[in-house]
Formats: structure tokens, C-alpha cells, sequence
């Protein structure tokens, strides 16, 4: 946990403007993000045909898995309130499931038994991941998004389980729980098993694609991971398909590719990332501003900013720059401008008292 957390950055300094009044503004991160879901529910139309080989079959599936995996990452880590990210997170979950049973229908009968057969594995493993994963959004107050100010900054919730937090994990625990229910043997068997090894088969690439920065301890432990979901893939594949582990290949490029192929552009063009919004997250950061930029601060400078003389804006101007790229400095160059600020503030008590008469 001390690496994980050492590799999340808090942004205290998020701006709170578009949180605290609820706009989510249209931006070209958000159609992008659009054009890439109805693309993946496009492609679902032909992600199960039944006259192609086995391994391009579960290829398929990891393309499959991996969606829902993405779902219930968005529905964990997501933005927007809680009832319409969920609201939204069932409604593409439905379509991508609508789209594969076109392919399939003939397998189950018709159009309308093969959406009810999958529906239930995609709603299991969709809401499954997102329970498993929601406590570190409690409890680690993370997010995953393109932009912190979309977010209030929650100080002095950090490791805080509130009622609310136990109300809404007991209902997201409930939700695959009761969707299991709806599956037969075989079905739950698939739905567990791969639902399992696309959660914790993607976590560590996911992680290592949006966190801020990467640190060998973080590298390590991602392979050793990885490692150990290969090796219980493998057994749970032998059971599976009577020691056929020749499908394990084509499953778990699915999976990457398709987690690749959605995040990494999301991460390289629009700065998808990890953070916290919770102050502290990095006990040993030292923070070169330490403004609390509350709706009323930002009233009482912005009435009297006409009255300010220049070297006073000119001076607040740099603060602020520093603030917003405080994030992305290297840890070299956060240490070098500490340091001086903290040489600079010395010299100017130095200063003072020098001047002030005996």
C-alpha cells in the first residue's frame, strides 16, 4: 500500500469552480470519449460469431471481459454523480450486450434469450468489479478522469469509512450478488472465473497506464502480480477446459489489447490519470503554496484585484502557475524550488530584523 500510495498524487490545489457548482462543460476529451464507447458496442456486434476458430473466440472474450472491466473501473473511479455514472455505466453495459447477442442469437434460440443469458454475466462482472474496487475510492478518496477540477477537495477524509461509505458498499456488494443469482452452473463458473481474471488481470496495466508516475517498487510489484494472476489463470483454465491451456494465450491478448487500445489513447492525448483528492495523500509532499482556494477566498481576491498594485498580481500570477504545474515537476525540481523558498524566506526575516530599530 506504501507504494501505491507514494505513486498517487494529491491535488489540493484543484480548482473548485467547476465542482462546486456541478458543470461538466463539453470538451474534446469527453466526444472522444463518446466516439471510443460507440465504437466498442460496434464492434460487439461481431465479437461472438460462432464460425470462426477457437482461439479467435476467446480472443472475443477477452474483448469482452475487458469491457467490463473498463465499466466497472469508470463506475469505481469515475466523475459525474453516483446514480447517473451508474446510470449510464448500466445503460452501455445493456447496448454492448444487446450488440453481441445479434451474433449469437442463433446459439440460444433468438434474439431475446441470448440477451438474457448475457446480461446477467455482463452485469455480474461489470458491478463485481466495481465493488471490489470501490473501497479504495472510499477509503483513498481516488479518482480516475482527465481534468481535478471537476472535484471538491475533501480534506480530512482520508481513511475515513463513514455510514454512507457502509450503505453504498453493502448496495454494490448486493448488485452481483443478486445478478449471480439469474446464472446456472456453467454460466456462474464463466462469469466468476473470467470476470476474475479480467479484474485482476487488467488492474496492474490499468495502474501502470494512469498513475502520474512510476517507481521501481511499483514496476515490481505489478509483475509479481501479474505473475500470480497467470499462474491461477492457468489452473482455473486446466479445470475449465480439460487441461486445454492453449486458450490462454488468445484471452489474455484480447484482454490487453483491448485495454491498450482504449486507455492508452485516453491517457497520451487527454491526460486520463489517476488522483486523490484527498490532501495527504503523500505525507512526505511539501507543497510550495499552501493557499486554501475556498469559494470565499477566491470572492475576496477577486474584489479587490482591481485595487492590487502590479508586483502584487505579477507575484499571485506565479503562484498560481507554480500551483497548477506543481503536479507534473520532477522530484528533483520540487525539492530545488522548496529550497529556495525556504533560503528566500530566511534571508527576508534575516532582513527584517536587521531593520527593525533596538
Amino acid at each position: 500500500m506504501t507504494t501505491v500510495d507514494m505513486d498517487v498524487r494529491p491535488e489540493p490545489f484543484a480548482s473548485q469552480d467547476v465542482a462546486s457548482v456541478g458543470r461538466w462543460r463539453p470538451r474534446d476529451h469527453t466526444i472522444f470519449l463518446a466516439v471510443v464507447v460507440v465504437m466498442n458496442v460496434c464492434l460487439d456486434l461481431v465479437a461472438l460469431r460462432t464460425d470462426v476458430g477457437h482461439g479467435t473466440i476467446m480472443i472475443w472474450a477477452g474483448f469482452l471481459l475487458a469491457q467490463t472491466f473498463l465499466m466497472g473501473l469508470w463506475m469505481a473511479f469515475g466523475g459525474l454523480h453516483p446514480l447517473l455514472r451508474a446510470l449510464l455505466v448500466a445503460s452501455i453495459t445493456a447496448g454492448g450486450t444487446l450488440a453481441a447477442s445479434f451474433s449469437t442469437g442463433s446459439s440460444f434460440g433468438n434474439l431475446a434469450a441470448a440477451f438474457l443469458q448475457l446480461a446477467p454475466i455482463a452485469g455480474t462482472t461489470v458491478f463485481a468489479t466495481h465493488a471490489m474496487l470501490l473501497p479504495l475510492r472510499l477509503l483513498m478518496s481516488w479518482r480516475i478522469d482527465f481534468d481535478p477540477a471537476y472535484y471538491e477537495v475533501r480534506p480530512n477524509l482520508r481513511m475515513q469509512f463513514r455510514l454512507l461509505d457502509c450503505i453504498g458498499l453493502i448496495t454494490a456488494v448486493a448488485l452481483p450478488l443478486a445478478l449471480g443469482r439469474l446464472l446456472d452452473g456453467e454460466l456462474l463458473k464463466f462469469a466468476a472465473i473470467g470476470g476474475c481474471s479480467a479484474l485482476f488481470g487488467s488492474l496492474p496495466i490499468a495502474y501502470l497506464i494512469v498513475v502520474p508516475r512510476r517507481s521501481d517498487k511499483t514496476w515490481i510489484l505489478a509483475a509479481l502480480v501479474l505473475s500470480v494472476v497467470l499462474a491461477a489463470e492457468y489452473l482455473a483454465f486446466w479445470s475449465v477446459f480439460n487441461g486445454e491451456t492453449g486458450v490462454l494465450l488468445p484471452f489474455n491478448l484480447g484482454l490487453m489489447a483491448t485495454l491498450l487500445l482504449n486507455v492508452v489513447p485516453l491517457r497520451c492525448l487527454f491526460g486520463l490519470h489517476l488522483f486523490s483528492v484527498a490532501p495527504g495523500a503523500r505525507r512526505d509532499e511539501v507543497h510550495p503554496i499552501a493557499l486554501r482556494r475556498t469559494d470565499t477566498d477566491l470572492a475576496a481576491l477577486a474584489e479587490a484585484w482591481p485595487t492590487l498594485p502590479d508586483v502584487v498580481r505579477n507575484q499571485i500570477v506565479a503562484l498560481a502557475s507554480v500551483a497548477s504545474a506543481w503536479p507534473s515537476l520532477p522530484e528533483a525540481v520540487r525539492r530545488q524550488i522548496v529550497a529556495a523558498m525556504n533560503a528566500g524566506k530566511g534571508s527576508d526575516e534575516s532582513l527584517k530584523q536587521s531593520t527593525e530599530p533596538d
